[in-house]
């Protein structure tokens, strides 16, 4: 597992970033987890993963939200092969707390 860590957006160095993709014009879809800010409001929320989804666009990403929620109370199968088509998995900050129960909560 390659890992990068940003404490803001994708940061100073988003080029370290694509260079964790083998191929990062042809990476597909990456996925977007935006649980940690399940706490605003709904046009809040909207507004902040379309931020995000925007962001990496720019860096030639085709970015798609992951919403956990969708897989409360399913088997932890049903995550893992969600995430599994994914070549990058990009994980928005915000609340922590919030973030791992929704990571608990799918599996």
């Amino acid at each position: 597992m390659r890992m990068y860590l940003s404490s803001f957006r994708t940061g100073d160095h988003p080029e370290r970033m694509l260079a964790l993709l083998d191929n990062p014009a042809d990476a597909g879809e990456v996925a977007v987890i935006a649980n940690a800010i399940d706490a605003l409001s709904c046009i809040e929320r909207r507004a902040a993963v379309e931020r995000e989804l925007s962001a990496l666009a720019e860096l030639g990403l085709r970015p798609v939200e992951l919403d956990l929620r969708a897989f409360f109370g399913r088997p932890p199968t049903h995550i893992t092969a969600a995430l599994a088509r994914f070549p990058l998995i990009w994980v928005r900050g915000g609340n922590v707390f919030v973030l791992r129960h929704a990571l608990a909560l799918s599996g």
